[in-house]
């Protein structure tokens, strides 16, 4: 397998045709062998939790084509989309026995698809949680998905006492096979209260899912403790060198994306 992937820039057109009088071509270099050093580096940091790869966005923009059979050959087996049709792009490169969650969940119509390429889909709403259940019903199958709870970032997921009420009043849940409950911290790199405040959250609910494996951090969450880590870890920008400046770690993480270009003159 290459140590690297050459991405190369689409030039639409030639730019001497509109009046530039030098042009650039630029390719950038993925280095392979730094997303192993950081896999291999945040797998540590959690030795008791399987390390998953948030490849959402074409792997952030460096190809999730070639870095997703890339980390499944390094022992990845849980891998995080934003959408169906991204997880429809990696699952002919990935293992038949990968699994893939879907984080926005399956939009309205897309359940077929879901199903179809086995993707996991995340449910974050009663809509979503109603349609997937319909599908379910149709198909005469208990298809698994997963559960987001939200604990305090209020950007996906099931508020806390609309989860509560409907796994204490409701059939929904029951009817539901899960295998992931999740949540995402607000303030992951340090172990701040707020970051203590959401695991107390999280924690208050995981009975409600004793057969499901559980996740709490992404890659800044490492860092916060080994309370925080659970059964998965979803490690997705760590992976790839970029952080953030409050993380306390980036200088032990290897950027994997260098640039290299060249000019040439146009008479």
């Amino acid at each position: 397998m290459p140590d690297t992937i050459n991405i190369e820039a689409n030039r639409p057109h030639d730019l001497a045709d509109i009046g530039y009088g030098e042009t650039s071509r630029s390719t950038m270099i993925v280095d392979l062998s730094a997303i192993r050093s950081n896999y291999r580096k945040l797998q540590a940091l959690a030795r008791s939790s399987s390390c998953g790869a948030v490849v959402k966005a074409d792997a952030y923009g460096l190809g999730a084509g070639r870095i997703a059979p890339f980390l499944a050959y390094l022992g990845c087996t849980h891998f995080f989309v934003a959408d169906v049709e991204e997880g429809i792009a990696i699952r002919s490169v990935l293992p038949s026995s990968a699994k893939i969650y879907v984080l926005h969940g399956a939009m309205p119509g897309m359940e077929p698809a879901a199903e179809q390429h086995d993707l996991l889909p995340i449910l974050n709403s009663r809509q979503q949680l109603d349609a997937w259940l319909r599908h379910c019903r149709r198909r005469n199958r208990a298809l698994p998905a997963g559960i987001h709870v939200d604990t305090g970032l209020s950007r996906l997921g099931f508020p806390m006492e609309e989860l509560q009420t409907l796994a204490e009043n409701e059939q929904g849940l029951s009817e539901l096979t899960t295998v992931l409950f999740m949540s995402q911290l607000a303030c992951a790199e340090w172990k701040s209260e707020v970051s203590l405040q959401q695991l107390y959250r999280f924690r208050k609910l995981t009975h409600l899912f004793p057969k499901s494996m559980l996740s709490l951090s992404n890659s800044a969450g490492l860092f916060a403790g080994r309370q925080f880590h659970f059964d998965l870890i979803r490690p997705g920008g760590g992976l790839f060198g970029f952080s953030t400046s409050d993380d306390p770690c980036s200088s032990r993480r290897k950027s994997s994306v260098c640039e290299r270009r060249s000019f040439s003159a146009v008479n």
